[in-house]
């Protein structure tokens, strides 16, 4: 008996999108948008008969891959038909697919239905899977988070809009989601004849300022690095957003959490933020690398950048850390190795006491010392920083970022059965996917600068099960660059908002 079932919200979307070939599910986190794609697969075979013995390719991002695993199983799918490609093991990965080829070929029924794959393994496999005689071509592909190729250009992106099927169905709580413009690209995997042009989107649809950005750029035949002057685009508003959202309607469809679930708990952002002064070495730390970095780059918001853009986000993600604490030079070297070969002059800069915000969080743990804690930050270090702290004072806690090595559901699994009190972990790794609901409280104590990822961390904790309301706080440091993100946040967060959600700003 499946220990998971679709829910009516669930199963009217899956018959909102029976009759079309791209389906956009776009609800917000919480709402079950795995559920409702495996449902639809469902719906797809039965309507579909002489169809129905086609594989599924399932495109999610890594950290996804054992999560769509637990849900086919949960909804009935029997192990023995589900593959989960390690694309470790290239040798093994290649034989199963030419092994799929043979059997579509042949006509007869695949071994596996369901092929799981992270997006960065498409680029790997492209050749095998385009392989000529007899390409594969896909009953149907489900891309997980697929505002994972919201770039056309990329690499990962021009290989994952190669691949043949016959339906499509795309799932991501950010349908738009750093910049309005970035949902172009998703439209046009879905049904690239009618959004062949994203010129025709950008004029149509975007409000844009033609700017300028100084930049060193090598020149092969000087052989010297010479400032040169490149134009881009700069989107500054949306227009039109009704017609947008008619044209879509047919196959996009997005719900909010409390839309679907009538008596959710709140979620209260804890207003205002948290603030902090710097202690008098990092504020002169600060200000002496914000002043050299200023004479150097010029005014952030201008766009009039001296430096190429890998350096000026160099040294917003250096002026970011100075405010979270004290920055510490660390030189890691193996035993044995003289002081001599050791690289003196690039350490390890590591996040470290006294930090303000460290001693604001614990202050707030430490005042709800019977409730539960979710801790984001963006950087590895902070991360390391409060799990030390959390040990310290005797704290049940679990960690996770890129450089654990644990299981994530082994961690997921001791915070929510209330072996650790306190779950900290980075945004780009622990905000998303999971679920976190035993949560009381979620705080920041940075931000990114991407709208959507904060909302969707938040969301670890307020979902479909959460018993009480779930409060947000966040700690900022006062004059820093802290509030410098928070308007960009704000002022990038209501034009992803209106591309996003039909009704608004239409």
């Amino acid at each position: 008996m499946p220990l998971i079932k679709a829910a009516p919200d669930q199963l009217e979307a899956v018959e909102k999108f029976r009759k079309i070939t791209g389906a956009f599910i776009g609800d917000s986190m919480g709402v079950g948008k795995t559920v409702t794609a495996i449902e639809r697969d469902t719906q797809l075979r039965l309507d579909n008969p002489e169809l129905g013995n086609g594989p599924t390719l399932i495109v999610s991002e890594k950290i996804g891959l054992d999560v769509w695993l637990y849900h086919l199983k949960a909804m009935g799918i029997p192990r023995s038909e589900i593959l989960v490609i390690d694309p470790k093991n290239r040798a093994e990965f290649e034989k199963e697919l030419d092994d799929l080829r043979e059997d579509l070929f042949r006509k007869r029924i695949p071994y596996y239905f369901f092929y799981i794959v992270h997006y960065d393994a498409i680029r790997l496999i492209q050749g095998t899977l385009l392989k000529t005689p007899h390409p594969i071509v896909w009953f149907h592909i489900i891309a997980d988070e697929f505002h994972m190729i919201k770039s056309p250009k990329s690499q990962r992106t021009k290989a994952f809009k190669k691949i043949r099927c016959r339906f499509k169905t795309g799932l991501t709580g950010n349908p738009a989601d750093n910049k309005p413009e970035d949902i172009w690209s998703l439209l046009h995997w879905l049904y690239p004849g009618k959004y062949r042009s994203s010129w025709r989107f950008w004029n149509h649809y975007l409000e844009f300022e033609e700017k300028f950005r100084r930049e060193w750029v090598y020149n092969p035949v000087t052989r010297r690095k010479e400032l040169k002057l490149t134009g881009y685009r700069e989107v500054v508003g949306v227009v039109n957003m009704g017609e947008l959202h008619k044209e879509i309607e047919p196959f996009y469809i997005r719900r909010l959490l409390t839309d679907v679930v009538r008596d959710m708990p709140d979620k209260i952002q804890v207003q205002p933020p948290i603030t902090v002064d710097m202690t008098p070495r990092q504020r002169k730390m600060y200000d002496q690398m914000r002043k050299k970095s200023m004479a150097r780059i010029g005014d952030m918001d201008s766009g009039q950048f001296v430096l190429t853009a890998p350096a000026v986000v160099a040294v917003i993600q250096r002026l970011q850390q100075m405010a979270l604490g004290t920055l510490e030079p660390r030189w890691e070297a193996e035993e044995g190795v003289p002081d001599e070969d050791v690289d003196w002059e690039h350490p390890q800069i590591t996040i470290a006491k006294p930090s303000p915000k460290l001693d604001a969080l614990m202050e707030l743990i430490t005042h709800h010392e019977e409730e539960s804690f979710i801790v984001f930050t963006w950087f590895r270090g902070m991360a390391d920083l409060v799990e030390e702290e959390c040990k310290a004072q005797g704290i049940s806690v679990v960690k996770m970022h890129g450089g654990v090595t644990s299981h994530r559901t082994e961690l997921v699994e001791r915070f929510q059965s209330g072996k650790a009190r306190i779950f900290v972990g980075t945004i780009a790794t622990a905000g998303k996917t999971i679920t976190l609901d035993r949560a009381h409280h979620v705080i920041f104590t940075d931000r990114s600068w991407n709208p959507n990822r904060n909302v969707q961390a938040e969301d670890r904790a307020w979902r479909r099960n959460q018993k009480w309301p779930v409060r947000i706080y966040s700690i900022e440091t006062r004059d820093s660059i802290d509030q410098i993100r928070w308007e960009k946040i704000q002022s990038k967060a209501e034009m992803v908002d209106a591309i996003a959600n039909p009704g608004k700003y239409s």
